[in-house]
């Protein structure tokens, strides 16, 4: 009789423990703790997912300014090394903006808008009349070369930023390959530069 009881006792004493523990976790204050902590997780997601859009877009900017610069710039250009140098610019450039145009797609990450300052055509008219004021020959080729020495320093330290705050895996392995074609092109305006000025030296 005194096991039935205990029994009973512990029986009822779980099943109690249990109400309990169901009213606790139905209670409103449990409820909006939870609903607090799936808005966090969104918010969260959603602020990623907008750095994401934000560095796609900066990125595809930057190429469209390189591209189009290069090409206006080509034409003054004298020696054929930087010749070839620009254009191999715009070639890594343009296949740089279609890899990143097919993460974008394929990643399902949103269109955004270019923070970039000056915008695309207002950097490439400045960096064109800075060019063009009154330079020709090979004094021309060094000021297109340190335009891109400087250019390219700037933008490997915005990609390396970018890299760190960039949330989706592929956009993160586009990034570190873009850095690598950056850091080649910057490495390549640095002997040009030094060829040419040792060769107005030997003169």
């Amino acid at each position: 009789m005194y096991k039935h009881i205990l029994h009973t006792f512990i029986s009822g004493s779980i099943v109690a423990v249990l109400l309990l523990i169901g009213a606790a976790l139905l209670s409103p204050a449990s409820v909006a703790q939870d609903e607090g902590k799936d808005r966090s997780m969104q918010s969260g997601s959603s602020a990623s997912r907008n750095m994401d859009a934000k560095i796609v877009a900066n990125a595809l900017a930057n190429d469209s300014t390189e591209i189009t610069l290069t090409k206006n710039a080509l034409s003054r250009i004298k020696e054929s090394k930087v010749k070839d140098y620009a254009n191999m610019l715009i070639d890594d450039h343009e296949k740089d903006a279609k890899k990143l145009t097919d993460v974008r797609e394929g990643e399902n990450i949103a269109k955004a808008k270019a923070d970039m300052m000056p915008s695309v055509k207002a950097k490439v008219d400045n960096e064109m009349n800075r060019l063009q004021s009154g330079r020709s020959g090979n004094n021309f080729d060094i000021s297109f070369l340190q335009m891109q020495i400087r250019d390219h320093q700037q933008a490997i330290s915005r990609m390396k930023k970018a890299e760190s705050q960039a949330s989706n895996d592929q956009l993160k392995s586009y990034l570190k390959d873009n850095l690598s074609t950056l850091q080649k092109h910057l490495d390549k305006a640095q002997s040009l530069l030094k060829d040419l000025h040792s060769n107005q030296s030997g003169k």
